[in-house]
């Protein structure tokens, strides 16, 4: 079930009228059962896999909680438990083929097909939850949950379960027992950010997604230099609404049950460096990245070579960082690369501020725009990997860098007369600077949008509005959405690939 489709809207509805007509005390219980069922929904084997990790998950807790003398290895366990979990259901694809070659060479007969392995929806972000949870009770940064429901709850609530974003354990549970009042406030609150959710993946982002063409991220050499210059960006803008709508989606539909999620965009393509970047792009997992990697392999580091400023402190913990950053998106040599990538931009401007540390507002207004474009443009170049195979991404790289692969429009006068005779006009302009007039059109108020929330720092500044301008850019989002909703399919949220 596909939170852009009106079944989603249709299963959200029915659990928020009986979430608010039962007792206080049995609504937790109301949100573990829908969760479950939500997620069965994909099938119901999923739902048989997450509950019995989520039971071992709660009992290994339970051990490393019990007292502080716990054998260290309880924690190992667990950590291994489900990563061996993630790469069995979810890196499949991978392990596989040499999987079956193996069995075969023992001489035991694979089907047909291979093995078939499934892959639980969204185990990604119920692992990094469920090991940031044992981590904290290991060292004592909250006690072990005594509520089996609690516990489970925490790990499949169904808004964020498919996504994330990616929730603490000692912040999210206690917003079980004591969730907020939904009142008036929060109830606007909440379906704002629906609006907007809906808004930045039904109107930008599948729109954006349908002007790039279904094989131009496979056959790159087939299509001139400046469209594929085009087309990254367009996909960059893609990637980040449809992500960034997902978050607002979910976390709107949350608060209808008083639980408050964590926001996981910042306008990040504002950014003015790589460690700003990451700390508005999905900045659930950039923080537990920071908490459970980038920190522990600064610690370790430190206690080998104490000086902060040893070129190993600076170069590794970063590029370890983002390096399990793009295993965790994928085992493959692309996303290693793309991970790899960040790395490399975040240790050049941690060596660079060794030579030139920052100053508050020491660069000009013209200096940080160009920054922030300077940024921009590498993160939309890191994008190539990550869309791509390693082989295809290298064919792109030099179909919009080589200039023999641009095509440009005929100026010549007697061509532009005779275009002009039959009534063709100067030049074809559409077809050259732009391989889709809807992509200027979509964009301009995508970063119009962007633009107003980092000038006021509030994703719902339109709250703040005049009531009548409020009612009429609900008027036109809802015009809006009912004209690309009735003319597109819906395509399903990029990173529920994750």
């Amino acid at each position: 079930m596909s939170i852009s489709t009106t079944s989603f809207a249709t299963f959200v509805v029915l659990v928020f009228i009986v979430f608010h007509l039962i007792p206080t005390k049995f609504k937790k219980y109301w949100l573990l059962f829908t969760s479950l069922v939500f997620y069965s929904t994909w099938a119901w084997e999923f739902t048989l896999i997450i509950t019995i990790l989520s039971l071992v998950n709660f009992f290994i807790g339970k051990i490393l909680g019990a007292s502080s003398s716990v054998r260290p290895w309880w924690l190992r366990a667990g950590i291994v438990i489900n990563v061996f979990a993630l790469l069995v259901f979810k890196y499949t694809d991978y392990f596989l083929p040499n999987l079956t070659s193996f069995i075969e060479a023992l001489g035991i007969q694979t089907n047909a097909g291979g093995l078939q392995i499934l892959l639980p929806v969204g185990l990604s972000f119920f692992v990094i939850q469920a090991i940031s949870y044992l981590v904290d009770v290991k060292r004592q940064r909250m006690p072990a949950e005594e509520d089996l429901v609690n516990f489970t709850l925490y790990l499949v609530y169904f808004p964020k379960m498919i996504s994330g974003p990616i929730e603490r354990a000692k912040t999210f549970i206690p917003k079980l027992t004591h969730p907020q009042v939904v009142d008036n406030q929060l109830l606007t609150r909440s379906f704002s950010l629906i609006i907007l959710g809906v808004i930045r993946k039904v109107v930008i982002a599948d729109t954006l997604t349908s002007t790039i063409p279904e094989n131009v991220f496979v056959n790159p050499w087939d299509f001139a230099g400046q469209f594929l210059f085009i087309w990254i960006i367009v996909y960059a803008f893609s990637l980040y609404n449809d992500f960034a709508g997902y978050t607002s989606i979910i976390r709107g539909v949350s608060g209808l049950f008083g639980i408050e999620l964590s926001s996981n965009f910042m306008r990040p393509y504002f950014s003015r460096n790589f460690s700003e970047f990451w700390k508005r792009w999905h900045i659930s997992l950039s923080e537990w990245l920071r908490d459970y990697i980038f920190f522990p392999t600064t610690r370790t580091l430190l206690r080998i070579f104490p000086n902060r400023q040893h070129v190993i402190n600076l170069i590794l913990p970063p590029m370890v960082t983002m390096l399990v950053s793009g295993l965790w998106h994928g085992i493959s040599w692309h996303m290693l690369l793309w991970g790899g990538l960040h790395g490399v931009f975040q240790v050049v401007e941690r060596l660079f501020s060794i030579f030139r540390p920052a100053k508050a507002d020491e660069s000009s207004k013209w200096g940080r725009n160009l920054a922030a474009l300077f940024v921009f443009s590498l993160s939309v170049a890191a994008w190539i990997p990550f869309r791509m195979e390693l082989e295809v991404a290298v064919k792109y790289v030099k179909g919009f860098l080589g200039y023999s692969f641009w095509e440009l429009p005929n100026p010549g006068v007697s061509i532009q007369i005779e275009r002009l005779i039959t009534g063709k006009g100067l030049v074809e302009w559409q077809q050259w600077l732009f391989p889709d007039l809807r992509i200027p059109i979509i964009l301009i108020p995508a970063l119009w949008l962007d633009w107003v929330q980092e000038r006021h720092q509030d994703e719902l500044v339109f709250l703040r509005w005049k009531k009548w301008r409020q009612a009429f850019i609900l008027a036109i989002a809802i015009f809006v959405l009912m004209l690309v909703s009735g003319a597109n399919n819906q395509t399903p949220f990029i990173y529920q690939g994750f």
